[in-house]
């Protein structure tokens, strides 16, 4: 099983090698340096994409819509110091999990 897992990740390493137009006749240490330098890349691009996608988010959180509407006249929106309140406290968990801790992942 292990054998054919790492036979799957050669071909895998191949393929994107051709696909990327690389020279497989090159050393090991140039192709080692080729994939660290595109391992790097694609991690900053992921990183990138998960800044917008969480920039994202919370600009829908926090501009006028959904969350105004359902909370906009409650009390411990105009005082931000006064307590949520047991009877709105589901309500906004529940907005919450749906609208910004799924959207990022995480679990409240």
């Amino acid at each position: 099983d292990e054998l054919n897992t790492s036979n799957e990740n050669l071909v895998s390493i191949l393929t994107f090698l051709k696909q990327t137009g690389t020279d497989l006749n090159t050393t090991v240490d140039e192709l080692t340096k080729f994939l660290g330098n595109e391992i790097n890349q694609n991690a900053v691009l992921v990183l990138m994409s998960l800044e917008i996608s969480y920039q994202n988010v919370y600009k829908y959180w926090t501009v006028p819509g959904i969350f105004e509407d359902l909370f906009g006249e409650k009390s411990w929106i105009l005082d931000r110091n006064s307590p949520i309140g047991v009877n709105d406290y589901p309500k906004l968990m529940e907005y919450l999990k749906d609208h910004v801790s799924s959207e990022v992942c995480a679990d409240i």
